[in-house]
């Protein structure tokens, strides 16, 4: 089934091949860093979490909560 629909559609199947690919990249730097990536991955995670949280309560998304 497959190689039938890359024969019939060659070029979606190439787009589909190429956005896999690039994929592989942000895999590497955000989610399996090593080294001076993993280093600034942590440093950049507070910054992330009161991003995320800013604009969850500008989209009203979830509830705000009293921080204790």
């Amino acid at each position: 089934v497959v190689l039938g629909a890359m024969v019939l559609t060659p070029y979606e199947t190439l787009g589909g091949i190429i956005l896999t690919l690039t994929g592989l990249p942000i895999y590497f730097i955000f989610v399996q860093p090593r080294g001076k990536l993993l280093e600034w991955k942590q440093n950049m995670q507070p910054r992330y979490e009161n991003f995320s949280r800013f604009i969850q309560k500008l989209m009203v998304v979830v509830p705000e909560t009293k921080e204790e």
